[in-house]
Formats: C-alpha cells, structure tokens, sequence
C-alpha cells in the first residue's frame, strides 16, 4: 500500500501547485493582454514621437516666418523713414543740406519744382512702391566743392532709393581751381497730399 504523505509534505504540494495554477492564471490571463495592451501604446508612443518632431519642425518653420515677418515690418519702417510728403518738401531740403555739410559740399542754390511735366500740360505718373503713392519732383541744384567730396554727397543722397541724380553738369570754378562747380538735378519721389 502506498505510503501516506507527510502532512508538511502535503502543505508543500499545495503550495507549489497554487504557485504554479497562479502563475499558469497570471501568464494566461493577465500576462498575455498587459503585454499586447503595451505593444499598442508602444506603437502609439511611436506615432507621438513622430508626430511631435513634426510639430517642432513646424514650430521652427513658424519661427523662420515670424523673423521675416519682423525683417518686413523693420524694412517697412525704414521706408516711411525715407518718404517725404509733399508738404514736407523743406525737410527734405534741411536733410539735403545737412548731407552736404557733412560731406564739405557748399549748396549755392537749391530750386524744387512742384512737379515733373512729361510734356504738353502733362504730368508724369503716379507711381506706387511699397504701398505709397508717389509723385515725383525735381530739384535743380548748384554746388561747389572739390571731387571726392561730391561723390561722398552723391553717395549719401542716393542712399535713399527714392532720391535719383536725373541731370548733371560740372564746371571748373575760376575762382578756386580745386574746387568744381556742379549743376544736378535731383529726382525726388514724395508721397502725394
């Protein structure tokens, strides 16, 4: 006849097969669907990931247009800055002026006309640049002064684009022959009243 088990050796039994029908329960029941739950939100952490690196690349694009933005605002300022109105055609003559004194060039007469002709009775066109509707007038100017002085004014003038040298005529001066006489005409596009 078989022998009896041990009561402890019993216990023992027990124990190991609880562990074993627990563990076989957890591996078959719980195991199973934690891991394909963790292999979906790992597919979807993927997906984030990727979507958020693409979220930042537009966040730098955005960035990119919003600099651009500020480089035309400045560059808009800029050009209100170099556009006189009509009506403020004696600012443009001090800033001429001031010009001229920087660069050591002596303004003997300056004569602004109202506005350009283009022939019989007919003014030139408006033109529109950077959303200003301008008008062009011409400034007939007498200088005096020497070479490199004159091109250094000529050079600041034209600094402004709106400012263009349209005629221009030198003469030696008879009084001081290191100096030159200078007619030009300057073509200045204000903004309309």
């Amino acid at each position: 006849m078989p022998k009896e088990l041990s009561p402890k050796l019993k216990k023992n039994i027990l124990i190991a097969l609880g562990i074993a029908l627990f563990l076989y329960i957890d591996c078959a029941f719980i195991l199973g669907p934690q891991t394909k739950s963790l292999k979906s939100i790992s597919a979807k952490l993927k997906t984030a990931k990727k979507d958020l690196a693409e979220y930042k690349g537009y966040g730098a694009d955005t960035q990119g247009l919003q600099n651009d933005l500020e480089a035309i605002k400045k560059k808009s300022l800029i050009m209100e800055d170099m556009v006189f109105a009509e009506a403020d055609i004696s600012l443009l003559l001090g800033d001429i002026s001031r010009k001229a004194d920087f660069c050591g060039v002596k303004i003997l007469r300056i004569n602004p006309q109202s506005q350009i002709s283009g022939g019989k009775d007919k003014t030139e066109p408006v033109v529109e640049i950077s959303g200003f509707k301008l008008q062009p007038i011409e400034l007939k100017t007498e200088l005096s002064s020497g070479y490199h002085q004159l091109g250094k004014f000529l050079s600041q003038l034209e600094e402004n684009p709106l400012i263009a040298v349209s005629d221009f005529k030198m003469v030696r001066d008879v009084l001081d022959l290191s100096k030159q006489k200078t007619s030009l005409t300057l073509r200045v596009y204000v903004r309309q009243k």
